[in-house]
């Protein structure tokens, strides 16, 4: 019925593409389960109609504190996305690092089967818990532990030594490359990137709060479109002068819209209305 009522001028809203999507994708999933397939596919259906949860957030464009928060995530994703990469490129390179230094250390304390370096897989597993803070400071002891009676490894144990012990991980650590590698990953990592994290969101926080606090803002403008719409259904960018009084009826009804000053008076006055259009 929206498509029939609004033709083309359906699709120029996100939220009517939204709700076409996930109906679409509903009705895709219907069509297909009425095939004999040798996989349930009902749970597809089940996630296309939960995402229309999403439509909560159309709140936003009423509640102005809620829409500068999304629209700061929204503008502040691709600058994430770039420092994410270098990120993700750090991770890369501290793991190839630690598994050339710590893949032969031998397990006990902190380090088990998930945490260590024998593996790429696990070395970003361990850099990914040492961001989050958790024990990591415990991690770095063990790699620093050397030659022991309670502790007995293998000096300088190398991939030869590797093969001959039946493979078997048993070499001792290095409290100076294990002091330098923790401590300069999560100097990096946690205090410089999260920061850099936490400047970007600011950023674009103060930048969308100071774009809402103009004359003109955000909000002033959909309200604009969505009262154009109603007269100018085709998109031409104009509308009729005969209409255009009950355009700015419309656009002083909205209760937000600061566009049109002495709204009650162009409400309430034909007169007022008039000199306002003349």
């Amino acid at each position: 019925m929206k498509i029939i009522a609004y033709r083309r001028n359906y699709f120029r809203d996100a939220w009517n593409k939204f709700d076409f999507t996930v109906v679409i994708l509903t009705w895709l999933v219907m069509i297909i389960m009425e095939f004999d397939l040798p996989f349930d596919v009902s749970i597809l259906g089940t996630i296309a109609r939960t995402l229309r949860i999403g439509r909560v957030f159309r709140l936003s464009k009423r509640v102005q504190a809620i829409q500068v928060i999304l629209m700061t995530l929204v503008e502040a994703i691709p600058s994430i996305s770039a420092l994410g990469i270098l990120l993700g490129l750090l991770f890369f390179l501290y793991s190839i690092i630690g598994m050339s230094q710590f893949c032969f250390m031998r397990i006990g304390g902190e380090l088990n089967y998930h945490v260590n370096f024998q593996s790429f897989f696990n070395g970003v597993l361990l850099l990914m818990r040492n961001a989050t803070g958790e024990a990591w400071d415990t991690i770095m002891y063990d790699y620093m532990r050397d030659r022991s009676i309670l502790f007995q490894c293998v000096p300088n144990f190398d991939y030869y030594d590797y093969l001959n012990a039946d493979k078997t991980m048993n070499s001792c650590g290095n409290p100076y490359i294990s002091m330098f590698f923790f401590y300069s990953f999560n100097v990096v990592v946690s205090q410089i990137f999260l920061n850099l994290f936490i400047a970007i969101i600011i950023d674009s926080f103060m930048a969308q709060s100071n774009a809402y606090e103009m004359p003109v803002n955000q909000g002033d403008v959909d309200d604009f479109i969505d009262a154009w719409q109603k007269y100018d259904q085709e998109g031409h960018g104009t509308i009729d002068c005969y209409k255009f009084e009950e355009f700015i009826v419309d656009l002083a009804n909205m209760s937000k819209c600061s566009l049109l000053p002495h709204k009650k008076r162009i409400l309430k006055s034909t007169i007022h209305r008039r000199k306002l259009i003349a």
